[in-house]
């Protein structure tokens, strides 16, 4: 496993000549490559907008210590984080900066192979992380009978149905499919959907549990017993204590947190960074698919791959 930290003002050009690469291991390192400004594509949905006394305070900060945090862009050229460095950059009429291309994990438009292998990394994250035996899997889909759902679900579906070698690797049972009102219940560990599905179901049970807080503290009426169980169901699901999560299939540890995130949520990712580095979350991840590669169907490939 390999830890990277950039600091200081070194330019891209003085931090030596294989200084593009971030990672010499796999096919899903990730690269840093001066960028012309032109070949930006900014996001039209960036919910985050910068005054012009923000971007002259990016630019003063650029001028003194730096360019230190490149611009995170998609394969198509689209800025995934870093609008008002480009812009800051622009005002200072840099021609090109330096950028990191993400092309790897969460995945919004996903196969039926992918999600047969998301089912198996989770089911080892769940054994490490919370010590489920032998976790059950669902397929996250729109009703429990086996014919429901969408084309990648009910693809997904006859995949894991016709061969249950897959779980033997990661020692998992296959529960069929799961609805959203599943999510919060005891009846599955592990749910299995492709990532614009499993993004639209977490913010919707942290908006739920939002609004269902604040409903409490209204008709509480001060009565301290209703607020105290409020607050302790805050503080039990509130994704700001849980910090981020960890993306299963790369070679190495990267904990994915809100963009909004807090210090204190920022601190628990942190925190959870370290414990699955303790558990080498990693190792007992790229064991099971040498495993799943022995004797599964359907098997992930060892982390580090084209497809992390």
């Amino acid at each position: 496993m390999e830890i990277i930290i950039m600091v200081g003002k070194a330019s891209i050009s003085q931090l030596g000549p294989d200084s593009s690469r971030l990672s010499s291991k796999g096919d899903a390192a990730l690269y840093v490559v001066v960028r012309p400004l032109k070949e930006f594509r900014p996001d039209p949905r960036n919910p985050r907008q910068h005054s012009a006394r923000q971007i002259t305070k990016i630019a003063r900060s650029i001028e003194t210590f730096g360019f230190n945090v490149p611009i995170l862009v998609d394969r198509n050229g689209q800025i995934v984080a870093g609008h008002g460095r480009l812009q800051a950059a622009q005002k200072l009429g840099w021609e090109a900066v330096p950028t990191i291309m993400l092309d790897a994990g969460a995945n919004a438009d996903c196969q039926p192979e992918w999600l047969v292998q998301f089912a198996q990394m989770g089911a080892v994250y769940a054994r490490l992380r919370f010590g489920v035996a032998q976790p059950r899997i669902g397929l996250l889909s729109i009703g429990e009978e086996s014919v429901k759902g969408n084309q990648l679900v009910k693809d997904t579906m006859k995949l894991m149905q016709a061969d249950d070698r897959w779980l033997r690797a990661p020692d998992a049972r296959f529960i069929g499919n799961v609805e959203g009102r599943d999510l919060m219940s005891t009846e599955v560990d592990v749910a299995v959907a492709d990532g614009f599905t499993g993004n639209v179901a977490l913010k919707s049970l942290e908006g739920a549990l939002i609004g269902m807080v604040k409903t409490m503290e209204l008709l509480a009426d001060g009565d301290q017993l209703v607020l105290d169980a409020a607050h302790r169901l805050h503080a039990e699901l509130d994704p700001e204590n849980a910090g981020g999560g960890m993306l299963l299939g790369v070679r190495g540890v990267c904990i994915i947190s809100h963009g909004s995130s807090s210090p204190q949520a920022v601190h628990n990712a942190v925190q959870l960074a370290r414990d699955v580095v303790l558990a080498d979350t990693v190792g007992a991840l790229t064991d099971m698919a040498a495993r799943a590669t022995e004797d599964a169907a359907v098997a992930i490939p060892a982390p580090g791959g084209a497809e992390d």
